[in-house]
């Protein structure tokens, strides 16, 4: 929650309703950081949020901070968001 507040606390938590695009970056932990998204099924999302940014360069720099990336074998994917209507 720490982290989620601090997001919150900027300013930058967005609303929903928005959909994602195929191109993005996944973050690893240590810091990499791999250019392109999941292509393949065998993955699983289990949450998202949507954070508002200037790009994606700052929504990765956002991400790094992230709690998920302490455990084993877990990853943070950004994506560009798409507001539609």
């Amino acid at each position: 929650m720490k982290w989620i507040n601090s997001i919150i606390d900027k300013g930058q938590l967005a609303d929903g309703g928005l959909h994602i695009t195929n191109e993005g970056r996944v973050l690893r932990p240590n810091n990499v950081v791999e250019e392109k998204p999941y292509s393949v099924n065998n993955e699983s999302i289990n949450g998202y949020i949507v954070v508002s940014a200037e790009n994606i360069d700052d929504a990765v720099k956002l991400s790094e901070g992230c709690p998920l990336l302490n455990g084993k074998g877990t990853s943070v994917e950004v994506r560009e968001a798409l507001k539609l209507g």
